[in-house]
């Protein structure tokens, strides 16, 4: 640490008089080696430390360095030159301007990179697990492409410093707007800012990040509370949850009021429309398509569900009500959207089963042995919270779903007696102008009984009949399937042919008093039926329903 403070010094660096750097002991060796403290009483408002622009590590003077060796060290990513840069910088060894820092810098990580097998169980299912495979393949792409830029040799330049390398940016950067406030967030760079990045996170901690550029030419860090003598001096790196720390830095925080679960959302390639979907959500500035990740807090309220659910009203949309869509978009915009029932249901019924999924799958992969190092330790503090998060989002969307769906069925008494009233259901065999149908499912089937025809897996082959049977006895429902046949051409389809040809011969030739008209009973209305089972159909509560108006 005396050398870092000689070498800091000699570039320009300054240390508040009452901050000291001692060993961590115990209740602080978390923390790493050595940690900052307070010598006496420092106040709101004194410069803790401050770093020049010139000592700092940045892409310009990355870039200016590599681009001596190979010019064309421009066309990697500004993260790649940084790392490139810091590894050679280390080979330097006392060379380097840096190498008091560089020597100062940790030689091993508690990041998932340096996980072994064992460490790695605690990982198992969880988004880093995934991250952890992209992140490494990353950068063996971006280390073999470093490799042909600069020729260097393999027995120095090794994959693992160039991992060191990484680690040490994604553990201890800050941006380089701090240095150039005109730079946009999205143009800026990672920077390292020697010293001022030895201070360890503490969530909330009220902390100053300054930039003086008239005289110092410096980043100074500038304390917001008083630090009592003896207590530990800490920064602040943003409301950051578990899987951010844990990924990049290599700790978690217990009850971390940030902590947070990353849900993807894709417009998957086999979906039908997709074109269609994708651009809906591409004129909507709210979503971005190559990054539909929406995250869920810790005790989050309604409105954190609201907006994955209007994008999953897009993506789940069927032709019908993406034809809704796209014209309300084209005069309102897609905020004011209001989704059908069948939407607003299917888009739940989503949601609720991604949760799920991803809860059972974390609860099902748990390691059974309880955590033996540190690092262990914070993968079952950052498992844990994301259990417990999906188990509150499970929660909170069921509620939210309830509060929503009151407000399209009101004033009926429940969702189940709505659906039953207005939908093609197996619970329309209890309707006496389905009398004639309805004694030929008991023929058929045995029962009318909806759970029992639900319990048997017929449940499609049974609505696939009342949906036809709807045609011939559309006067006498109660309620109108005018949407529903507009919606959809009456064409003759591949499967509906199959499909007519199987109830042609098992049914239709067996009961003709029920089936004998052919202007209803034939292939393209099973076609038209088919489309409303697999485009317009919901299933809630165990029972598929079609719903015909909202």
């Amino acid at each position: 640490m005396d050398k870092l403070f000689t070498e800091a010094h000699r570039n320009g660096c300054k240390l508040n008089e009452n901050v000291d750097f001692v060993s961590a002991h115990d209740e602080l060796s978390a923390y790493g080696e050595f940690v900052a403290t307070a010598k006496a009483d420092i106040e709101p408002n004194e410069v803790l430390i401050s770093c020049p622009f010139e000592y700092a590590i940045t892409y310009e003077t990355a870039l200016a360095s590599l681009q001596s060796i190979n010019p064309d060290f421009k066309s990697l990513s500004q993260e790649i030159v940084l790392y490139t840069f810091l590894v050679l910088e280390s080979l330097k060894t006392s060379n380097s301007k840096w190498a008091a820092y560089i020597e100062y810098l940790p030689k091993s990580f508690n990041t998932p990179t340096y996980f072994n097998d064992e460490d790695k169980q605690y990982l198992k299912a969880t988004n880093i697990e995934f991250a952890l495979q992209d992140r490494l393949h990353n950068w063996r792409h971006a280390y073999e492409d470093v490799l042909k830029l600069g020729s260097f040799s393999t027995n120095q330049f090794t994959f693992d410093l160039f991992i060191w390398a990484a680690t040490v940016f994604t553990s201890r950067c800050f941006s380089s707007s701090l240095i150039n406030s005109r730079i946009s967030k999205e143009d800026a760079s990672p920077i390292l800012l020697p010293l001022i990045d030895s201070l360890n996170h503490k969530a909330m901690q009220p902390i100053l990040w300054k930039t003086d550029v008239r005289d110092t030419m410096s980043v100074q860090l500038v304390s917001q509370n008083t630090t009592s003598r003896g207590q530990q001096i800490f920064n602040n790196y943003g409301p950051k949850g578990n899987e951010e720390l844990l990924l990049g830095y290599g700790f978690c925080l217990e009850d971390n009021a940030f902590d947070n679960v990353a849900l993807r959302v894709s417009v998957h390639p086999d979906l039908p429309y997709r074109q269609q979907k994708t651009s809906v959500l591409q004129q909507d500035n709210t979503f971005e398509l190559n990054n539909l990740i929406f995250f869920f807090q810790k005790n989050a309220n309604f409105s954190a569900y609201e907006k994955v659910l209007q994008c999953l009203t897009v993506v789940s949309a069927s032709s019908l009500e993406l034809k809704r869509i796209l014209a309300h978009q084209a005069m309102f915009g897609l905020s004011s959207y209001n989704s059908s029932l069948r939407g607003k249901i299917k888009s739940f019924e989503i949601l609720l089963m991604y949760i799920n999924s991803r809860l059972q799958l974390l609860i099902h992969n748990n390691p059974d042995k309880s955590p033996t190092n540190i690092r262990q330790q914070y993968a079952s503090v950052y498992r844990k919270g994301q259990i417990e998060i999906l188990e509150q989002s499970l929660e909170q969307v069921k509620n939210f779903m309830e509060v929503e769906l009151k407000k399209v069925y009101h004033p009926h008494p429940n969702l189940l007696q709505y659906l039953v009233l207005n939908s093609v259901s197996v619970f329309l065999l209890q309707h006496p102008n389905f009398a004639l149908l309805s004694k030929v499912i008991t023929e058929l089937y045995g029962t009318t009984d909806a759970e029992s025809i639900a319990a048997s897996e017929e449940q499609d082959n049974v609505v696939l009949l009342i949906c036809l049977y709807c045609l011939s006895a559309h006067e006498a429902l109660p309620f109108s399937i005018k949407m529903l046949q507009e919606g959809y051409p009456a064409s003759s389809t591949e499967e509906g042919d199959e499909v007519f040809e199987i109830f042609d011969e098992m049914i239709f030739q067996r009961y003709p008093d029920v089936f004998g008209n052919k202007k209803i009973f034939n292939k393209e209305n099973m076609s038209w039926a088919l489309q409303l089972i697999n485009e317009e159909s919901i299933d809630f509560s165990g029972f598929t329903f079609v719903i015909v108006h909202a």
